[in-house]
């Protein structure tokens, strides 16, 4: 029982030396009667030395500070200020249907100003801001932010970042003028391999995010296939290639297809044919009806443009005018040999599949052509430039001719 009561009393005794040693004084408070005699007695002429010790004043300064307040302010000056809010200042304003529409007129005038300044839902929080900042001097800064859904402290704090130096300035001009010189047809990655051979060292991750920041997005459309197969009407070859897209060396293997578009109320048919070493076309035709001679013609440019060795491959689908007696001699007199997909297999040709969708997108939709001759035009363009110019992934950054020559100049060393 001694040892307990000892116990409690060392534990009382540390609660109270701990209290004592976290206390800390409150400030001093002195009534309006004490301050008022103060400063009368200093004003006759007493020190305000002796009147600090007579009151226990923390320092003579007090009653110099005292002094001063009163002859601003007189005797309200020496008395204690209420704290907190006054009583009835806080109620809320009433207001009436008008004041209530006319909020709402300039909320959705607000919204509406912004949608049309701001463009797509979801766009780069600094755009945002920089819309922001245009409106706020017309409209209630309040109803902007929530049109743009970003709370005020993050508007403030781009706000502010606003002024400072643009640090991706070069590069954003760099990326778009590579976008704009491809005619908005290089996503992301095609950009960045652009810049890298430009000089460029940059991140993959950067060029993604500035080209969404600024709104740069490549033609992407949906593409409805030509059907060219018409059944079992002539000889169906075996599938040689079988998806051995990647030769070893140029002008023995190639692949072919033919496409259809619309233009100016008219069917037109592309019929191009690639060599699958360095991914160029070497050779195609325009026609307003997918006849056999059609094909043949592209076939027989081929054979003339790049004079290929014999046991060279042709690979094709299984469309009616692959089937053609034509088409067969015109490989096998030649020293080829033909392929086919199989039935209702596009990956069996899926290079010639993907050129098709490339045509389409970057060259074809959004695009209005007056005339055949127009069309024809443009393929001819296109084709030139993605023969020289539009680099691709697979050939590490390069164009199909560069490939080719870098190819040439390595089997002539």
């Amino acid at each position: 029982m001694l040892v307990f009561i000892q116990f409690v009393l060392c534990f009382v005794g540390s609660c109270y030396m701990a209290s004592c040693v976290l206390w800390k004084p409150s400030k001093q408070q002195y009534s309006f009667e004490i301050k008022k005699e103060v400063v009368q007695r200093h004003l006759t002429g007493e020190l305000k030395m002796n009147l600090a010790r007579e009151f226990g004043l923390s320092s003579d300064k007090v009653v110099g500070y005292w002094t001063r307040e009163w002859r601003k302010g007189g005797d309200d000056a020496l008395k204690p200020k209420p704290k907190g809010i006054p009583k009835g200042s806080a109620k809320p304003k009433v207001l009436t249907e008008e004041d209530k529409l006319r909020r709402q007129i300039a909320r959705l005038e607000a919204e509406n100003a912004y949608l049309k300044n701001a463009g797509l839902e979801g766009s780069w929080t600094r755009l945002k801001v920089q819309t922001i900042v245009i409106l706020k001097s017309h409209h209630r800064l309040e109803y902007l932010l929530e049109a743009a859904g970003i709370p005020r402290s993050t508007f403030f704090y781009h706000q502010k970042r606003l002024s400072e130096p643009d640090k991706h300035a070069g590069i954003k001009d760099a990326i778009l003028e590579s976008f704009e010189v491809c005619k908005h047809r290089y996503g992301y990655r095609r950009v960045l391999l652009d810049l890298r051979n430009k000089g460029w060292v940059v991140n993959h991750k950067l060029v993604y995010k500035i080209m969404r920041q600024m709104g740069l997005r490549a033609k992407i459309c949906q593409r409805r296939p030509y059907v060219s197969y018409a059944g079992t009407i002539g000889r169906i070859a075996d599938n040689k290639l079988d998806r051995k897209f990647t030769p070893d060396t140029p002008n023995t293997v190639f692949v072919s297809d033919v496409t259809e578009f619309r233009v100016a109320g008219r069917k037109v048919y592309l019929s191009p044919v690639m060599d699958l070493f360095d991914r160029s076309i070497v050779a195609h035709t325009v026609a307003t009806s997918p006849t056999a001679a059609f094909t043949a013609d592209s076939l027989s440019k081929t054979i003339a443009a790049c004079a290929p060795k014999p046991g060279w491959m042709m690979h094709t689908d299984q469309g009616f005018q692959y089937q053609h007696s034509s088409w067969r001699n015109l490989i096998g007199d030649n020293g080829g040999v033909q392929s086919m997909s199989r039935k209702a297999n596009c990956y069996d040709n899926a290079v010639m599949e993907n050129f098709f969708g490339h045509v389409k997108t970057e060259m074809y939709h959004g695009e209005v052509f007056d005339t055949v001759e127009e069309f024809n035009q443009a393929i001819e363009d296109y084709i030139q430039w993605y023969n020289t110019e539009r680099i691709q992934q697979r050939l590490k950054g390069l164009t199909p001719m560069q490939y080719q020559n870098q190819a040439l100049e390595r089997l002539t060393a």
